[in-house]
């Protein structure tokens, strides 16, 4: 048998409270792409540190062309072979593409200047590789989430990555953009050029995987030929039980209109009008660029509008600041958790309770006793897995941090609730555990706008569908025509047609 191109054996990681990686084999063949999968806090992004050289592992041995490594820095993982790509892209937008991929690493004449012709023809050369038509000189600024991903592929190539690890690389980008970005990995694994592949969308795993190894509260659960496995038996081995059916009946009573839109516009959207009552989920579907976050955004005071009211329980309202919408008990679950969502480098606890800490507050003291109640309370009900409320939150997985997210919007008591791709990069047990608890939540009459682009779970959870379009509303679905079929008709539709 061939010997394997990396060979990861027995590594261990442990963070306070927290064994990251527990005895974890796994190996990698040339010209081959292994997925890893499993829920949050599996232990997937702490792999993807140490091969990256991010963490030092604590046990074990990595070994490359029969080599040991001692993968210490970030640099040293590069000069060792390994690139990643992340998902949320590392460019730099006020650079050209080319400086962006040579980034450190200039041709230089005279010793003294940036030979750019060389620089740009050898940039070409590796986007006509690729099949991108990008110009070398063109603004990262400019550019398309995929079209980023691609000038981050380019960047590995450049520096001759052995092992190249794709980190939910279809997470910001369209089924199409999809398709092309398969055809490049298979055109490279062609080429030799060996890949590690995460994604918690399992149904890519068998078209672009080889194998796929399994993790499981930082433990290796097996690793399977992708041609002998179900997606069925993947979610079954990661997250230890059959998950059943993933939504439920939608038999939540409905209350009295919440929110009412009528025709709010600003420079995103225009003539938005929707209603949303008590105990209701309404779905807002279309595709990227259609509106939908920046009609949230603008309900929510992030945008100010230029035309159009907003009515709270039968009233209009001015919402020119997020606080005015708190203060009307609207939440928002943002769809980027770690810039506007929690504060990384706080504690649980703090970002649960940083919207009503005035509340906890009397003469100037915080009344920790309350505050601690409330923490619990929303750690116990949530199931947010940490080892305690004075964890730094950043050091939770993704689901985790969205969850720490609706704690903080449920103790302020709001009665709307926005969320925003709220399962966008979570992994099925927790997506189903997210379901369940919007389910809860509008059972218990608050009203939830939900901004999704996965068709089956905005389809599975809500009352009604709006369907966007360039900045409008250009159809409602009820229940008997929600299908995907319509739903992507209407996306793909002009507007007005």
């Amino acid at each position: 048998m061939k010997v394997p191109l990396l060979q990861v054996n027995h590594i261990t990681k442990q963070f306070p409270g927290v064994l990251a990686l527990d005895d974890v084999s796994l190996d990698l063949h040339e010209g081959e792409v292994l997925c890893i999968a499993g829920e949050n806090g599996a232990g997937k992004t702490t792999l993807i540190k140490i091969l990256s050289g991010v963490h030092m592992l604590d046990g074990g041995e990595i070994i490359l062309d029969g080599q040991k490594l001692h993968i210490k820095t970030p640099f040293s993982a590069l000069e060792l072979g390994f690139s990643v790509v992340y998902q949320e892209h590392k460019l730099i937008n006020n650079l050209s593409v080319a400086e962006n991929v040579f980034f450190g690493r200039f041709p230089m004449k005279a010793k003294a200047f940036v030979d750019y012709r060389k620089l740009n023809d050898d940039t070409k050369a590796l986007l006509d590789r690729l099949g991108m038509d990008i110009k070398p000189t063109q603004l990262v600024s400019t550019l398309s989430s995929s079209q980023s991903q691609m000038v981050e592929i380019a960047k590995a190539l450049s520096v001759g990555a052995r092992i190249m690890i794709l980190d939910e690389p279809s997470a910001a980008i369209t089924d199409s953009e999809l398709t092309r970005l398969f055809a490049i990995i298979k055109s490279l694994k062609a080429q030799g050029q060996s890949f590690i592949y995460i994604s918690h969308r399992l149904n890519e795993l068998s078209e672009i995987g080889d194998r796929v190894a399994v993790l499981k509260d930082g433990k290796l659960v097996g690793i399977k030929d992708i041609k002998d496995i179900t997606i069925d038996r993947i979610v079954s081995m990661m997250v230890g039980r059959d998950l059943g059916k993933v939504f439920r009946p939608k038999d939540r009573p409905v209350g009295s209109e919440v929110l009412r839109v009528e025709n709010l516009t600003n420079d995103t959207v225009r003539d938005c009008s929707f209603y949303i009552r008590a105990g209701e989920i309404v779905g807002f579907s279309g595709l990227i660029g259609s509106g939908r976050s920046e009609l949230a955004e603008s309900i929510f005071g992030y945008r100010r509008k230029k035309a159009g009211t907003i009515h709270i329980n039968g009233q209009p309202v001015p919402i020119r600041s997020p606080r005015n919408a708190i203060d009307r008990k609207m939440g928002f679950v943002t769809e980027d958790r770690k810039t506007t969502g929690v504060i990384l480098n706080k504690s649980v606890g703090e970002n649960i309770t940083f919207a009503i800490l005035d509340k906890l507050t009397r003469f100037g003291f915080v009344d920790v006793r309350q505050e601690k109640q409330l923490i619990d309370k929303y750690i116990d009900q949530l199931k947010i897995k940490t080892p305690s409320d004075r964890q730094e939150t950043q050091f939770l997985s993704g689901g985790n941090q969205q969850k720490v997210i609706l704690a903080k919007w449920l103790l302020t008591q709001s009665s709307l609730l926005i969320c925003d791709e709220p399962t966008k990069g979570i992994d099925v047990g927790t997506k189903q555990e997210f379901y369940n608890i919007l389910d809860d939540l509008a059972r218990q009459g608050i009203a939830i706008m939900l901004i999704s682009s996965e068709l089956p779970e905005v389809i599975g959870l809500s009352n009604r569908i709006y369907v966007m379009k360039e900045g409008t509303i250009i159809k409602e679905l009820q229940q008997g025509e929600m299908t995907e079929e319509t739903v992507a008709e209407y996306s793909m539709k002009e507007a007005g047609h």
